[in-house]
């Protein structure tokens, strides 16, 4: 996936996936050298993942993961003004 996330969980570009599948996703549009707090809504609850930080062509590839339940993750990438970008990951 090459898309840039949507500053609205609405908007929100989705990605499918299959239960147990590795997932890796790239994001465009994002500002070089940026460096984003990751965090995953289950049930919920956002948790934090950790961080990431944006490549000089503006892409960010996050970390390789693994969702084994079959809901809509969202994925929110904060950056340091505290605005979220968002991606869902829908797993079937």
């Amino acid at each position: 996936m090459l898309k840039p996330p949507a500053s609205a969980i609405g908007a929100a570009p989705r990605v499918m996936a299959s239960r147990g599948a590795l997932v890796a996703l790239v994001l465009k549009d994002l500002d070089p050298g940026m460096v984003f707090v990751l965090k995953i809504k289950v049930d919920g609850t956002y948790t934090t993942v950790g961080t990431v930080t944006g490549q000089g062509s503006g892409q960010l590839l996050l970390p390789v993961m693994r969702f084994d339940a079959v809901q809509t993750y969202v994925l929110a990438l904060v950056n340091p003004s505290g605005v979220p970008f968002y991606v869902k990951v829908v797993v079937t």
